[in-house]
């Protein structure tokens, strides 16, 4: 079937739901003409605000995701290296971040300790083509000099340059702004925030002339699930001006199968390591005074090591049919396993502050694989 452009252009703008009938190949036509067209209505000044507004479109079909960014702006390639790995979880998770991608307001990531809040935003990041992502890791003691800038020393007495900070470069050059547990900013920094949204524009200390941001700066942040709440004055923030998108952990089955494809290891091992990461979460919550308790980065670090450090050798078969029924039936040789329980005590034994509680979880550990 032949589309004119116009036809595509009114159908992609209307209808988001009916993409899953398209082939992969059409799909790829339809992103390349819909750039084209978006740049053609802007030009002729006929383009809605909702398409002024927005920089990307993400697609999905044939069990794959597709992104195309549409931004006038010609951005940089962010070289990524991209291994996340396409569940249930994360296709919903992406969806519902698209969405909101599609509107010009702030974005807000919230989810629980390690379900991969930062990592999507840099995929979704890489497959759009944005400008350089930069992350900003916030607390109570930052100072917002070094996200505004001010003036230092030359090698002159007595002469000073202004120097910007990372958030006022960021806004010049139109770069996405990540900012990492934003409940935890300090008042003047919620202040600069709130005036970046509300005008679009960077007030400096001492200047007059606010900074207007690029066209391409998007701003997001992260909040931890069930984490601390902070004052009223940062949840009024975040209710005004934010659009929070709940990010979904991912479910046990998931787990192993990210760890199976990410790390190249038997599906018998994946499932083992998961068994072992609930419970030494389970062990740790009985701990008093633990700083924290393990998440899916220490389960997923643990996977990195011994992929690393192949703890785990692969083995040689001929067949499909072998191949299924020698991942089935995997038993790990006594070297494998004690590189195995060596590298998971490194990632969760390390955290706990008392000698019994440490020895508590290696046991755990131990009993998982002897």
């Amino acid at each position: 079937m032949l589309l004119t452009r116009c036809s595509i252009f009114s159908f992609i703008s209307s209808n988001f739901t009916c993409i899953d009938c398209i082939s992969v190949s059409t799909l790829r036509k339809l992103l390349d003409i819909s750039r084209f067209m978006v740049v053609r209505q802007r030009s002729s000044c006929a383009a809605s605000s909702w398409w002024s507004r927005m920089y990307s479109m993400i697609f999905f079909a044939s069990g794959a995701i597709f992104f195309a960014s549409i931004s006038p702006a010609s951005s940089s390639v962010q070289v990524v290296h991209n291994d996340m790995v396409e569940t249930e979880t994360t296709r919903g998770n992406v969806s519902r971040f698209a969405q909101a991608l599609c509107h010009g307001d702030p974005i807000l990531l919230e989810g629980p300790p390690g379900c991969g809040k930062t990592s999507m935003l840099r995929h979704v990041a890489h497959h759009l083509r944005s400008p350089p992502i930069v992350e900003l890791h916030i607390d109570d003691q930052m100072d917002i000099k070094t996200l505004l800038g001010t003036y230092v020393c030359t090698d002159l007495p007595g002469e000073f340059n202004w120097q910007p900070g990372v958030l006022t470069q960021a806004v010049t050059a139109g770069r996405w702004v990540v900012i990492d547990d934003i409940d935890r900013a300090p008042f003047d920094v919620l202040s600069a925030l709130t005036h970046l949204i509300e005008n679009n524009t960077l007030v400096l200390p001492g200047e007059t002339t606010p900074i207007k941001a690029a066209s391409s700066f998007r701003l997001f942040a992260t909040r931890t699930a069930g984490g601390r709440s902070g004052s009223a004055q940062i949840s009024n923030f975040l209710d005004s001006f934010w659009v929070t998108v709940h990010v979904r952990p991912q479910q046990s089955d998931e787990v192993s199968e990210i760890l199976k494809r990410r790390y190249s290891m038997p599906r018998s091992v994946s499932l083992r390591m998961v068994r072992t990461f609930f419970s030494v979460v389970e062990t740790s919550k009985k701990f008093r005074g633990l700083r924290r308790v393990p998440t899916l980065r220490d389960l997923f670090e643990w996977g990195a090591r011994i992929h690393r450090f192949q703890h785990v050798r692969s083995r040689i078969v001929s067949n499909e049919e072998e191949r299924e029924e020698e991942e089935r039936e995997w038993v790990l040789t006594l070297q494998e396993r004690e590189g195995v329980v060596v590298e998971a005590l490194d990632c969760f034994c390390r955290a706990p502050g008392k000698e019994e509680d440490r020895v508590a979880l290696a046991h755990v550990v131990s009993k998982e694989w002897e």
